[in-house]
């Protein structure tokens, strides 16, 4: 019995080092967390606007097309309430920070948490940006709890593409000559729709709660809020519910009456045709350029 019991032991130490050093090994690879992270640590002192969001930030908002010390903070299905997060996480330590880029549109306004919608995500930005919002003993405290993730998170590594956000944040895997049609046929466009579909209104107003905090802490700290609706196609554009197009105006307004935030619509803006789009809802690499170039120009003219 002794020796089974000592077998087991030595077993299980075995399985717990093998798993430790996969930990480590998984935590060692780049990604676009701790890209930005570092980014943000090592040059919170020159960073004079930074930009959140989801993906609609991630792929429309390029810091190289927009002007000097602008950095892209945004990430895939980075939710309200976590770019509140961030924005205090790190505006402490950017002394020179004037602007943030918010995106506020129908693809983040009406989403769940990111608990329920994406927990590997969420611990993403505990382990690698220090969001401490959960403990280090839950599932958000290791890598190695989300499997799925981590399988991905090698096969990436292993085929070579770990990172696919350039050294200032932006994400450029949205490449014109990559384009598909069929990413605007009516069922992509309708399952894209639904995915944003509004399901519980305690959602949306939670959302519109982190939005008024970030407005208010941007006013408070003297930095200039830019809230912009990215463009998206005129497929998806029609079938968007009228209830939640006025939720999303209502916010915005609420946002430039109260604490004097910057406001551009630009969801059905005339200057991107389907060309422009690689979905229903995400713009091309070239697109962005122009969107930047517009975002650039509101931030010089304001």
């Amino acid at each position: 019995m002794k020796h089974f019991l000592l077998r087991s032991a030595i077993f299980l130490l075995f399985l717990l080092v093998c798993a430790a050093a996969l930990e480590l090994f998984v935590r060692s690879l780049p990604n676009s967390y701790k890209l930005k992270n570092e980014w943000m640590e090592n040059n919170s002192n020159s960073v004079e606007c930074i930009v959140l969001g989801n993906s609609h930030a991630l792929f429309s908002f390029r810091p190289d097309s927009m002007g000097n010390n602008i950095f892209n903070l945004a990430n895939v299905s980075q939710t309200l309430d976590y770019d509140c997060e961030l924005l205090k996480h790190y505006a402490t330590r950017c002394r020179n920070l004037k602007s943030v880029i918010l995106t506020v549109d129908n693809s983040n306004l009406f989403d769940a948490s990111l608990d329920e919608m994406g927990p590997h995500r969420a611990a993403f930005y505990k382990i690698y940006m220090g969001i401490d919002r959960h403990s280090v003993f839950s599932r958000y405290g290791l890598e190695l709890m989300n499997a799925a993730t981590v399988q991905a998170k090698l096969q990436k590594h292993f085929s070579g593409n770990d990172l696919e956000v350039d050294s200032l944040g932006w994400g450029f895997t949205y490449k014109d000559n990559l384009r598909d049609s069929e990413n605007l046929s009516i069922e992509q466009v309708k399952s894209r729709i639904e995915g944003h579909t509004c399901t519980n209104w305690s959602n949306a107003m939670s959302n519109q709660k982190s939005v008024m905090a970030i407005a208010r802490y941007c006013k408070e700290n003297g930095i200039r809020l830019v809230l912009i609706e990215t463009p998206t196609s005129r497929a998806y554009n029609r079938l968007i519910p009228k209830r939640q197009l006025d939720f999303i105006s209502q916010t915005l307004s609420l946002c430039q009456e109260k604490y004097g935030a910057i406001t551009l619509d630009l969801h059905d803006d005339e200057r991107f045709g389907d060309n422009d789009f690689f979905d229903a809802d995400h713009i091309t690499d070239l697109a962005a350029t122009r969107l930047s170039r517009i975002a650039a120009s509101v931030l010089a003219d304001k």
